[in-house]
Order: structure tokens, then C-alpha cells, then sequence
């Protein structure tokens, strides 16, 4: 049996200068580690882009904070994230079922009072929510800012839903589906 993955990972283009864009179509997504230093967590900073003579909508990762981490260094790390990116990017968050993720999210909407955040309930295993996000990757509609993390997320892309390690690509598809389908999420706040 051959399985295959889901990302054409040659598609994907690599842009030394992001366009400038509108305040109110950036989101960082984050995907909690599940298991604290055991797990990754990730969070990436998508951005959309409507080109004026196109009909096509392009998404631009602006972004991708990888880290593992203590609870307690958790939401300090991703504070000051927030911090970084402004209180004009939309900050998307799971509410997993239970466990080290979900205390983590509860801190997390705590520790970045103040800025616009999007939650809501995981919508459905990782290979479900990468499938759509993965259709615009193919279609070269997808590209990364030159970073020191893009070879980690290329790579995480090549091998999903294969892969020991699957943060990057699941906060990828959740800033992706918050960009193209805005949600009704649990609760909005600022």
C-alpha cells in the first residue's frame, strides 16, 4: 500500500518582500502542543491578498513561531508573540476536549486579553481541516515570506499527514480557514 501526501510542496512559492497588507486580514493560528516539552507548539501568521487585477485570492505565511515550552513559559512566549504582531491581527485558537492543550488555550485567552480572538471548537481531525488548505497549495495560490523557519514548515508539509509532527500544518489550515472562511466562533473578544 503507498500512501500519499497531501502537499505539493513545489507549488509553493518563497517571496523576499510580503506586499503590504490590510490590518484586518492577518491571523495568527496556533496549534497547542498536546503533552507540554513533549509536543511542539505553533503558531502562524497568515496573511490573505486580493491582487486588483486577479480573481484569485492569494495567502501569504507571514510567519511561524515553533517552540516547545513549559506551561507556565507558554503563555509568556505567546504573549509577547501577540505583542509583536499588533492588536490588529486576529488571534484564532482551538478549544480542544481536555488535557495539557486545553488548560494551555484557557492561559493563553487570559494571558492576550485585549486583542481580537477568535475560538472555537476543533472542527474535525488535522487531515480534514489540511485537505482545504492543501487544494490552495497545490493551486500555487499559497506562498511563504523567506524565513529561518520556512525549511521546517516546507518539510512538515511534505510528509503530513505522515509525519512524527503535524503543528505547523494544522495552525496553517486553521489561519487559512479563518482568512477564507470566517467562522462564527465560540466567542469574540477584545
Amino acid at each position: 500500500m503507498i500512501c500519499e501526501t497531501m502537499f505539493d510542496v513545489e507549488k509553493i512559492g518563497i517571496i523576499d518582500e510580503p506586499p503590504v497588507i490590510g490590518s484586518d486580514r492577518r491571523v495568527r493560528a496556533w496549534d497547542m502542543g498536546g503533552s507540554g516539552r513533549a509536543d511542539y507548539t505553533a503558531g502562524v501568521l497568515m496573511a490573505e491578498i486580493k491582487p486588483r487585477m486577479s480573481t484569485n485570492v492569494f495567502f501569504i505565511v507571514l510567519d511561524v513561531a515553533l517552540f516547545r515550552s513549559t506551561f507556565e513559559a507558554l503563555t509568556d512566549r505567546v504573549r509577547r508573540i501577540a505583542d509583536e504582531d499588533g492588536k490588529d491581527v486576529l488571534i484564532a485558537l482551538k478549544k480542544p476536549q481536555c488535557g495539557f492543550a486545553c488548560d494551555a488555550v484557557m492561559q493563553v485567552r487570559q494571558a492576550v486579553r485585549g486583542y481580537r480572538v477568535a475560538e472555537w471548537r476543533n472542527p474535525g481531525p488535522p487531515t480534514a481541516r489540511a485537505s482545504a488548505f492543501a487544494k490552495v497549495v497545490n493551486s500555487r495560490r499559497v506562498a511563504l515570506a523567506r524565513g529561518a523557519w520556512n525549511d521546517s514548515l516546507i518539510e512538515e508539509m511534505r510528509l503530513f499527514p505522515l509525519c512524527v509532527y503535524d503543528n505547523q500544518v494544522q495552525a496553517a489550515s486553521d489561519a487559512f480557514l479563518e482568512l477564507a472562511h470566517p467562522s462564527a466562533p465560540l466567542s469574540r473578544g477584545d
